[in-house]
């Protein structure tokens, strides 16, 4: 797995090491998915005269709070946005030593996705794909020849939902005092496997009669990121598409009113 571009030194290291401060070498590169970005930073102390380092995420894009993991420690915090990380740098030795963060945002799902954390470059994307969260985080992953399994990690302030979109995912597992989470995915047919994971549970859609003969679809307003869709039968390959009827948004539910009620239409609510 391997990141969007080389790792290089901050610019405060730059400017830390031009004043003389001998701080810690902070180095950082990223995986960017254009609407989330993890950032993989390395960092060691040339010596041990002073080992106090610190980064923002905020340097890096990132925001809104960040979820930071220390890789050889397996641990994490969330840093508020335009908050500052504060660490005690390892010193350098000759073939071994320093540290090493990922840094990843707490997306609009309240979710902060790590990826795989069995490699470096946890999001690189040649193991996540693709990858987007609008309040219901969904991505992709992408499996090597052989592999019949992935172990994804991240953090989450309540214990998630997970859903299987395409292959399988199982194993979630969630710590309630370090809101640290993991699941196991398998690959479908494809050699890949789409997963969508959600702090809601799915949401459950009802159908009633309307006023006038039309009837009523409705759903949880807070079911982020779900779309209704419609099809006019279910024989294989089912045509799915973006539902045109008006939706109404009013007193925790979505609603949106049918008035062809003469044909044959099939309804459903998906993530998109």
């Amino acid at each position: 797995m391997k990141p969007d571009s080389p790792l290089v030194p901050i610019d405060s290291t730059y400017i830390n090491d031009a004043t003389g401060l001998n701080t810690p070498l902070i180095a950082a590169t990223s995986t960017d998915h254009t609407n989330s970005k993890a950032v993989y930073v390395f960092a060691f102390s040339e010596n041990s005269s002073n080992l106090a380092g610190s980064f923002k995420p905020a340097d890096f894009g990132m925001t809104n709070n960040a979820y930071v993991y220390d890789y050889f420690n397996s641990t994490g915090t969330v840093v508020s946005a335009g908050g500052t990380f504060n660490f005690t740098a390892d010193v350098r030795q000759s073939t071994n030593g320093g540290n090493y963060f990922v840094v990843v945002p707490v997306g609009s799902s309240g979710i902060a996705f790590l990826g795989d954390t069995n490699k470096f470059v946890t999001r690189g994307k040649k193991r996540i794909s693709s990858f987007s969260d609008n309040g219901f985080l969904r991505l992709t992953v992408a499996f090597a020849d052989g592999e019949t399994n992935v172990t994804l990690c991240g953090y989450a302030p309540s214990s998630p939902n997970l859903f299987a979109l395409t292959g399988n995912a199982t194993n979630l597992s969630y710590n309630a005092t370090t809101h640290f989470f993991a699941l196991q995915v398998a690959p479908g047919n494809s050699g890949t496997a789409t997963v969508g994971i959600s702090l809601a549970p799915a949401p459950v859609m009802q159908i009633a009669p309307g006023a006038g003969g039309n009837v009523q679809i409705s759903w949880p307003a807070a079911a982020a990121g779900y779309a209704l869709q419609k099809a006019t039968n279910l024989a294989p390959p089912v045509d799915w598409k973006d539902a045109s009827d008006p939706v109404i948004s009013s007193n925790g539910q979505n609603a949106a009113t049918v008035t062809d009620t003469n044909s044959t239409i099939f309804y459903r609510l998906t993530s998109p």
